[in-house]
């Protein structure tokens, strides 16, 4: 399975080096709903567009977790096994567990 989005290219570092340019986005809002985002834009000391920008990237960061998860997911698809190893490999070295099996537990460790 290929996840493909039409319309989006990889982001690379340097696209966030550029200048930044601006799009207007004309958007549409029922009456009470303008009047309820106003009087929580000046409730916070902000603008609406502010707000709008905050959002959106609040939205584009979760979106792009979910994409690098569901890629990463796919890369490990049919590898259960590798990855049960590298968890118990993991659990060997962890200094959670070395603590606690020392009886030194560090702080705010939970040994049982």
């Amino acid at each position: 399975m290929e996840l493909k989005f039409p319309g989006l290219r990889a982001v690379s570092p340097e696209d966030f080096l550029k200048d930044e340019t601006m799009s207007a986005l004309p958007l549409r809002l029922p009456d009470d709903k303008h009047v309820r985002l106003r009087a929580l834009t000046q409730s916070r000391g902000t603008s609406v567009n502010r707000l709008l920008d905050e959002a959106t990237t609040l939205l584009l960061a979760e979106f792009d977790a979910e994409t690098r998860f569901r890629l990463r997911a796919q890369q490990g698809a049919g590898r259960i096994d590798r990855g049960l190893e590298l968890l118990d490999k993991a659990a060997e070295s962890s200094p959670l567990l070395t603590a606690c099996e020392s009886g030194v537990p560090l702080a705010g460790a939970a040994c049982s």
